[in-house]
Parts: structure tokens; C-alpha cells; sequence
């Protein structure tokens, strides 16, 4: 069982006018979901690239910080792994 799981995703805005479409706008993002208590993400990048007006990549990561609460310290960070994952997109 996963107790979190790493995301990128992207925002695409697409315009059309009668039969034809095209990408207008790229955003990206990265995040954490489920049960994400004692994880902290840091160090995070998204991004396009090899976008055209008809496709799109993007790629998106950071570090998993692992840490336990003790008392008298506060979080104490017991380990750490990098992520990454991407995806791709085209209007047709």
C-alpha cells in the first residue's frame, strides 16, 4: 500500500475556431496525494517544453522528505527521495 502519491499534471488551454485547434496557454504543477502526514515535498520544478501548437510535454518533480516528530527536536527528517514523472498531450 502507497501511503502518498507524487503528481504532475498540466493545465491546457485549447482554441478552436471551426474545425481547427491549437494550444493556447501551458501550466504546471506538481503535488502530493493521500495520506501525507510525516512527508513534506520540497525542492519542486515543473515545466513545458517540446511544445507546439498542436502538442505538449511536461515534466515535474522534487524531493520526498521523510520525518518523525520528537520531542524537544520537532520534525526530524529521517529520510529524503527524489521524484519525478511527466506526461504528454496532443489536441488531435
Amino acid at each position: 500500500m502507497s501511503v502518498a502519491t507524487f503528481h504532475t499534471w498540466a493545465d491546457i488551454e485549447v482554441e478552436t475556431s471551426g474545425s481547427f485547434r491549437w494550444i493556447n496557454s501551458v501550466h504546471t504543477y506538481v503535488g502530493l496525494t493521500g495520506i501525507t502526514i510525516g512527508l513534506n515535498l520540497r525542492d519542486t520544478y515543473s515545466y513545458a517544453y517540446n511544445q507546439t501548437t498542436t502538442t505538449v510535454n511536461w515534466q515535474g518533480g522534487g524531493v520526498v522528505d521523510q520525518y518523525i516528530w520528537v520531542p524537544g527536536l520537532g520534525d526530524v527528517v529521517v529520510g529524503s527521495t527524489a521524484v519525478s514523472c511527466g506526461g504528454f498531450y496532443n489536441v488531435y
